[in-house]
Order: C-alpha cells, then sequence, then structure tokens
C-alpha cells in the first residue's frame, strides 16, 4: 500500500489460520482486499478519524486505516483476537486497540465514544444475526457516522439486513464502482454505504420527552 504524503510502497504481512468453531474470521476474504483498496484511494475518509473494523477477522482493514493515520479499534470473539493482535502487531501499528465485542452487546469502555467510520466485511450471512448487527452499528456510530460494508457472495441475509437497517434510520446505499480501487475490485464484491437518517420530528420529541 501507498501512505498520503510519501512515494514508498509499503507491503503489508496479514497472517491466516485454519477455520475454528467460532467461524471464518482467520482468513482474508476478497471483501476485506476490496475495502482495504477503497481505504487506500480514499484516505482522507480516515485520516484524523476514529474508525472501527468491526468484525475485524484477521485485521487486514484494521491495519491499513491506522497506516492512513486513522486511531482504529479492531473488534471481534475472543477466540479470534490473538490473530488480530499479533498482525496489528506485527505490521507496525500496536497501537491498534483490539476488543471483543459480540453483536448486539453494549461496548466496552473502548468502544463506548461513537466512531465517525466503521467498516465491516462480510457480515451478512445468517438471517438470525442481522437484528444484533444493526444494533451494534447503532450503538458504535453516531448521526455523521459513515458506514462501509463490504460483501462477497456469502451474503443471503442482505435482505433482512436492509430492511432492519432501514427501520432503524439507516440510509443505505451502494458504492459506485468507480469509487472502488481500479484494480483491486470483482463482480462478486459489492460496497453498502450507510449513514443514519434525521430524526423526524416525532421521535425528536420523543427522545426529549424521555
Amino acid at each position: 500500500m501507498t501512505v498520503p504524503g510519501s512515494d514508498a510502497s509499503i507491503t503489508l504481512s496479514i497472517r491466516q489460520k485454519k477455520f475454528g468453531p467460532e467461524g471464518f474470521a482467520s482468513t482474508v476474504w476478497d471483501s476485506a482486499i476490496v475495502a482495504a483498496k477503497y481505504a487506500e484511494k480514499w484516505p482522507k475518509l480516515f485520516a484524523g478519524k476514529r474508525c472501527c473494523d468491526l468484525s475485524a477477522g484477521c485485521g487486514l482493514v484494521a491495519v491499513v486505516m491506522a497506516k492512513l493515520g486513522a486511531t482504529v479499534a479492531a473488534t471481534d470473539l475472543a477466540p479470534n483476537l490473538p490473530l488480530l493482535r499479533d498482525n496489528c502487531k506485527d505490521n507496525g501499528v500496536p497501537d491498534v486497540a483490539v476488543v471483543e465485542h459480540r453483536w448486539g452487546s453494549e461496548p466496552q469502555e473502548q468502544l463506548a465514544e461513537p466512531f465517525d467510520v466503521i467498516v465491516a466485511c462480510d457480515v451478512m450471512y445468517i438471517d438470525e444475526l442481522v437484528p444484533d448487527l444493526v444494533k451494534s452499528l447503532l450503538l458504535l456510530s453516531h448521526p455523521g457516522s459513515t458506514i462501509l460494508i463490504a460483501r462477497g457472495r456469502n451474503r443471503p441475509a442482505e435482505p433482512a439486513f436492509k430492511q432492519a437497517a432501514a427501520q432503524q434510520g439507516f440510509c443505505v446505499e451502494l458504492v459506485p464502482e468507480d469509487e472502488l480501487d481500479d484494480v483491486y475490485q470483482c463482480s462478486d464484491v459489492d460496497v453498502l454505504r450507510l449513514r443514519r437518517l434525521p430524526a423526524t420530528d416525532e421521535e425528536a420529541q420523543g427522545a426529549t420527552s424521555n
């Protein structure tokens, strides 16, 4: 990757491991590569921002965001954290906060302050988890946040996710192909961009009365 302000290219090395009982977090999926190269193409979206790599897996996106100058938290389930932590350290970004987070649960202290940018990859794989995923996006974001979700072929829960996100006040749009990296994109990986819609007058009044 290339860091803004430098002509030198940086080589990242991301270790993987065999699948475990908690799923496939130990693999660098195509969606993570597409998301990471998107970040590299638009560094100003991340530089100086508070960013979260949600369900970070091996941590490729977290490492790239940190290299671009973001303050980064990377979350996953407990069994996946040692590999995630090692990849951040081995790639020169040991300050990335590696935090356990299960979708739908209350954020730990390191996640309590909302993030400016949230990135997640291949998280639409089962309908039953959609409500918890959307709840986490609400808890971790603020009204001005940008949320990017890259997803490949394993997306059976996408319709349920879009419906649940809309019901919770998110605007969901497809990132145009010309915004993605010119080389690192493929026909079976898309990126969604989510933003929280302003509260209606009725919702605002309800929040005030509470």
